[in-house]
């Protein structure tokens, strides 16, 4: 019996799919909803931007989502470290980092 180990990546865009899912069940007519054809339509895969923002914030992502807002299709990604979140965006046409903006306390 042959046994497949996922890479760290996969594993991680297998649960980021899987969240989605079972998130945008709640929120099926959002505006910003988006279907399969807008995520083929991305150039950067979910994987690659969370490795980019993780690079980016110095963390581990601990949320992501793909947003398409006004036509413009961005990664949405919340990195964790030990002393500070972060909220990175990711441009999924070309995958650089739009913005890094560090979470307050509330």
């Amino acid at each position: 019996m042959r046994h497949t180990t996922f890479s760290r990546r996969a594993r991680i865009a297998v649960f980021a799919g899987l969240m989605a899912g079972i998130l945008g069940t709640a929120s099926a007519f959002d505006h910003d909803e988006v279907d399969a054809k807008t995520i083929a339509s991305t150039k950067i895969d979910m994987a690659t931007a969370i490795t980019t923002a993780e690079n980016n914030a110095g963390g581990k992502a601990a949320r992501a989502e793909l947003e398409d807002k006004k036509g413009k299709l961005t990664y949405e990604i919340e990195v964790v470290s030990a002393h500070k979140t972060t909220d990175v965006k990711i441009d999924a046409i070309t995958g650089a980092v739009i913005s890094s903006k560090e979470d307050k306390a509330d």
